[in-house]
């Protein structure tokens, strides 16, 4: 790498410590999904990622592992350059790309790692950002008013007296937290379809988008994802996208998706 950043592949960090056989691997191994990528995706046996694949484990280990490794790693770098993370829109079919959504892949990734600050997505075909598709309400009730019943004389003091002393979640000074409240929310049915990547982060985010032609990068394709990478680090680390939250596509006419 030309600049002083972490590079992580998440699959063959699992990769690796499945085929170890170390204490990592050894839980992985355990909790792996019965989920397949789609074939579009799969990868010849040399690389495995339909194996190893960060979508067919518990995100919450994928990203503790991640999390681990990068400190691990870390010596006054900014920046952490994550490769397979996310990825479920990888997966075969639309009932487990529910199951995990990228929506939680990059909520767990900003929780556990760092703030997001860009996502280059090289594919065969450019992503839809705008999503127009209609979404039918979800009228939640508001919940029915509870009236407490009169209480004795006497009564209504002494379990007053007993939550003092009992204290509260705000007792040193910090506020105890706000009940969740669905009926503050809007909802809406869902249509079994979950939003791609680009199309949550522009919603998510409000990010610059923009898509871009490998052939505008070199004649072959090693050349043209090397390069189109080193163009956006660079516009990402110094340039013209160092103030913005981005998502960039790169298509390739002649790719076979990894």
């Amino acid at each position: 790498l030309k600049y002083n950043m972490i590079y992580l592949s998440v699959y063959q960090l699992i990769k690796c410590h499945i085929e170890s056989n170390t204490e990592w691997g050894k839980k992985l191994g355990q909790v792996k999904r019965k989920a397949c990528l789609a074939p579009e995706y799969k990868t010849d046996e040399k690389y495995k990622e339909g194996d190893y694949n960060p979508a067919l484990f518990p995100l919450s280990m994928v990203s503790k592992l991640v999390a681990e490794t990068i400190k691990s790693l870390k010596d006054r770098q900014k920046y952490i350059l994550l490769e397979g993370f996310p990825n479920s829109h990888k997966l075969c079919c639309e009932e487990q790309k529910m199951e995990l959504r990228v929506m939680d892949e990059l909520l767990q990734i900003e929780k556990d790692l760092g703030q997001i600050i860009s996502v280059i997505s090289l594919q065969k075909q450019f992503q839809e950002v705008e999503d127009n598709r209609v979404y039918e309400a979800l009228e939640i009730e508001q919940p029915k008013e509870v009236v407490k019943e009169a209480k004795p004389d006497g009564e209504e003091g002494e379990e007053e007296e007993a939550a003092a002393e009992g204290g509260g979640e705000g007792e040193e000074g910090e506020e105890a937290k706000a009940k969740f409240k669905p009926e503050d929310y809007e909802w809406s049915f869902t249509n079994g379809q979950p939003r791609t990547l680009g199309q949550f982060l522009a919603k998510w985010k409000d990010c610059h988008c923009s898509n871009l032609k490998a052939e505008e990068f070199g004649d072959d394709v090693p050349t043209q994802a090397s390069t189109s990478l080193d163009k956006l680090v660079k516009d990402v680390i110094e340039g013209e996208l160092s103030q913005v939250t981005s998502f960039n596509q790169i298509k390739f006419e002649q790719f076979e998706e990894s």
